[in-house]
């Protein structure tokens, strides 16, 4: 019994959360100088997405929203969502918005964990600046943009997050396979004395 408790520890000590930090700038899923739909990005499955160069429409939010590079990400539904493509979570940290041609616009931002609703933001967005949006929201494993009132198209830029996952390096990995052939070596021993 002591030696799994043992071997039980040593496994969770080596054990590690890793978390990533990232921006989704949506400057490299394409080279049009229009637009294209996607549908994942960067370990994110998108619902009615698409990424649009900032010239396509020079006078609109497209062109004002994208802080970084090119290119910003897009929709002309009434709703975009994205959901992380693997096991996991992610704290939605901020968003780059605008509406598209509307001078005033009102979108809703909801985060989920699974079906059960976290978070939920109204925020106004014009066509004349972008909105910088700082957020913390944790424990996400979807987000949902709905157009509340106004027009359909709204853009988005350097959306940042944190993503977590539970991992085991490489190091620790063989670690543990060492520690638990001394421990099955030792066993052997004491077993045959």
């Amino acid at each position: 019994m002591q030696l799994r408790n043992m071997v039980a520890t040593v496994a969770l000590l080596l054990a590690s959360t890793v978390t990533q930090a990232a921006v989704l700038d949506f400057d490299d899923i394409s080279t049009t100088p229009s637009y294209i739909e996607f549908n994942t990005y960067k370990g994110f499955n998108f619902v009615n997405a698409l990424v649009i160069h900032k010239n396509y429409a020079v006078d609109s939010g497209y062109n004002r929203n994208t802080v970084s590079g090119n290119y910003s990400a897009w929709t002309y539904y009434d709703t975009l969502s994205m959901a992380l493509a693997s096991p996991g979570v992610f704290s939605f940290q901020g968003v780059n918005l605008a509406a598209a041609w509307d001078a005033s616009q009102t979108l809703n931002i909801k985060g989920y964990n699974g079906n059960t609703q976290l978070y939920s933001l109204d925020q106004i967005i014009t066509n004349t600046t972008t909105t910088r949006l700082n957020l913390n929201w944790t424990g996400i494993t979807r987000l949902v943009f709905t157009k509340v009132n106004g027009g359909n198209q709204f853009v988005l830029d350097n959306l940042t997050y944190n993503a977590s996952t539970t991992s085991v390096s490489a190091p620790a990995t063989i670690g543990l396979f060492a520690v638990a052939l001394s421990l099955f070596g030792f066993r052997r021993r004491k077993s045959a004395v």
